[in-house]
């Protein structure tokens, strides 16, 4: 972009902002869209970084630590317009680094009668993605694609599961009940090993997130 296409951009934007904010301290700064492949990258370490930190593969300072380590370089490609390309390979030394710092072992408490056990319910999603078992969407009744942001559940096999979704397929079970009556929430899964769905492989976790928006 020329100098007089730059004016001419900035007086449409002035004209269009509202009266109260086209005032004299209004500054229009220009900046050099960040590059697709940067932009895909950067997501998918990031992603990588959350979900291996809920299967508790990465302790939480690590975790911070890397957090902030791939903020910063965003930083540099969004805010200072620096060139991507030399910066990408650090993005999976930053995921490197972070998973060389496991959490420290902790003591799981014992299963209180009546609970259901976190594998139990992995279990039964690995049967869903592998085929070997159907599940039916009961909430919302028009199909899990229309739910946004709030729990749906599904039937399968006698048990009932209750999931949050934000935008697409599962973020975390909220509530699993056994065919025998037995039930696990979010806080019984946490105090133990950790959200079902949080702890399956990748591929696991796509697939039923599939499964339920396209049955």
């Amino acid at each position: 972009m020329n100098e007089s296409e730059r004016i001419g951009l900035e007086a449409k934007l002035r004209t269009a902002a509202p009266p109260e904010w086209n005032g004299p301290d209004l500054v229009i700064h220009g900046c050099r869209p960040v590059a697709g492949e940067w932009a895909t990258d950067w997501l998918g370490a990031i992603d990588k970084l959350w979900r291996d930190w809920r299967r508790r593969r990465i302790a939480d300072d690590a975790f911070e630590g890397a957090r902030e380590a791939l903020s910063s370089l965003h930083r540099r490609v969004w805010d200072e317009a620096e060139d991507h390309g030399p910066l990408l390979p650090q993005l999976g030394g930053i995921l490197a680094e972070a998973r060389r710092h496991p959490p420290a072992v902790r003591q799981i408490p014992p299963l209180p009668v009546g609970q259901v056990d976190v594998a139990e319910v992995m279990d039964l999603i690995r049967r869903i993605v592998s085929g070997s078992a159907r599940p039916e969407v009961i909430v919302p009744a028009t199909g899990w694609k229309h739910l946004s942001h709030g729990l749906g559940e599904f039937i399968v096999d006698g048990w009932s599961i209750q999931a949050f979704k934000r935008n697409f397929g599962m973020k975390y079970v909220q509530e699993a009940r056994s065919p025998d009556g037995r039930t696990g929430d979010y806080e019984a899964f946490a105090a133990h090993e950790g959200n079902p769905f949080s702890l399956l492989e990748d591929d696991e976790q796509d697939g039923i997130c599939e499964i339920l928006e396209n049955p």
